[in-house]
């Protein structure tokens, strides 16, 4: 089949040359009857080069699509060297196998049209049970397409092949892959103060991300009749659709926040200059100030005559000295008690000595 060159993020794999078929390679003429050959080589994922008695030619697995690895018109597709590499293990050479056929039995390219069978195993159904097949139904050929899609939705369930998103190339991967990007990057906005570099950077970043969507949104709004190629079916594309505009949706409001969060940022900026700019402006002006009143003063200092130093005070008189306390005696005599008296008793207080009759003070 040809998948979509538009798969944008489609592995990258090397491109396999075309294999023609050569002169003993042909294909069987007339009526073909189920029959029993031997595998000469696999092709690519759903053709098979075999043999029987009667030679060898090219038979085409019915029912079913891989990606191309062989075609030069479309180069290796996601998932191309899988499916050939499946049906390499699966059909080594030397196996025998057993060809059915429907009502067709040849394609314009004169391959044999065949479901192909190891033992009772269907190798079409394994294949797409593998998520490496898409099942079709070409010219009517419809006697095993039913096993075919069977197998392929139990690929779709279990996430295999082209329905795995850890698988970088497939859709489901490619619709995962922006959704994670988009999510770290709406995580992550500039913060006011930034710098308007920063809402630059940002505002590109989020470009960019909206370009990845984009691409991805074309992918799925492939025409009805080409979904199939997707390995998706209508109701999985329109699943995956939805994601992919959910997170445009987010991506368009943030691009509008960051719009206007970088004209709060010029503004932001612009008012701190005029800021900074009046501030410089008054420290300038009170400097200038400052040095008018310093000038001033040492021009009053100029004028007016220093005052003449004050006369040094004249020394404190000393204080008359007080009177020497009289010294304590051992006087049992009459006493008279006061300030003024001449002796000391023993509990400090002051007396003099008088006569006991006369009262008068003794010497």
């Amino acid at each position: 089949m040809k998948f979509l060159a538009a798969l944008v993020l489609s592995c990258a794999l090397v491109l396999a040359g075309a294999v023609p078929a050569t002169a003993s390679e042909r294909s069987r003429g007339g009526e073909t009857v189920d029959r029993t050959v031997r595998v000469v080589r696999v092709v690519d994922g759903d053709t098979i080069v075999v043999r029987d008695a009667d030679g060898v030619y090219r038979v085409r697995l019915l029912n079913i699509d891989t990606p191309e690895t062989v075609d030069p018109r479309s180069g290796v597709e996601c998932l191309g060297p899988e499916a050939s590499a499946f049906l390499h293990d699966r059909l080594p050479a030397g196996t025998s196998v057993q060809l059915e056929h429907d009502r067709i039995k040849h394609d314009r390219y004169g391959r044999e049209l065949a479901a192909v069978y190891v033992g009772s195993a269907l190798v079409n159904a394994e294949i797409a049970r593998a998520g490496l097949a898409d099942a079709l139904v070409i010219g009517g050929n419809d006697a095993f397409y039913g096993r075919v899609l069977a197998a392929q939705k139990e690929a779709r369930t279990a996430a295999r092949g082209l329905y795995d998103e850890s698988t970088p190339c497939t859709v489901p991967a490619q619709v995962a892959a922006v959704e994670q990007s988009a999510a770290t990057l709406l995580a992550q906005p500039p913060a006011a103060g930034a710098g308007v570099e920063s809402f630059d950077a940002y505002a590109g970043q989020l470009a960019a991300a909206t370009t990845a969507a984009a691409a991805v949104t074309a992918v799925l709004a492939t025409d009805l009749r080409d979904r199939h190629l997707l390995g998706l079916n209508a109701g999985r594309v329109r699943t995956l659709s939805t994601r992919v505009a959910a997170v445009q949706t987010s991506l368009d409001v943030r691009a509008g926040e960051t719009v206007t969060g970088r004209a709060s940022e010029v503004a932001r900026i612009a008012a701190e200059q005029a800021a900074a700019a009046q501030a410089e402006a008054e420290r300038v002006a009170a400097a200038a100030q400052a040095e008018a009143a310093r000038a001033a003063k040492a021009a009053a200092r100029k004028r007016t005559p220093a005052a003449p130093a004050p006369a040094p005070a004249a020394p404190a008189a000393p204080a008359p000295a007080a009177p020497a306390a009289p010294a304590v005696d051992n006087y049992t005599g009459c006493r008279a008690y006061g300030s003024g008296g001449t002796s000391v008793d023993k509990k400090g207080q002051r007396y003099t000595k008088i006569d006991c009759v006369t009262k008068a003070p003794l010497g």
